[in-house]
């Protein structure tokens, strides 16, 4: 193993940290634009699922990343 290279366990725990990061971010954003848009009565979803799956896919994107640049290092 090189010095200057991570480890993929590094790699995915950063990408974890990184996306969980931007994924609550953007989470909190879809909340408070669906729960706005539910209370007039046009959104049949439950707000707080639509940002549970924003969440979801901001962790599952840092992490994906994080691995993608561990590949591209092997």
């Amino acid at each position: 193993m090189r010095m200057g290279r991570k480890s993929v366990l590094f790699r995915v725990a950063k990408g974890f940290i990184y996306g969980s990061g931007v994924g609550i971010f953007f989470a909190t954003a879809i909340y408070l634009l669906a729960s706005a848009v539910a209370s007039l009565g046009f959104l049949t979803v439950d707000p707080a699922v639509l940002a549970g799956i924003v969440f979801a896919a901001g962790v599952v994107s840092g992490i994906a990343h994080e691995y993608s640049v561990w590949l591209d290092e092997e």
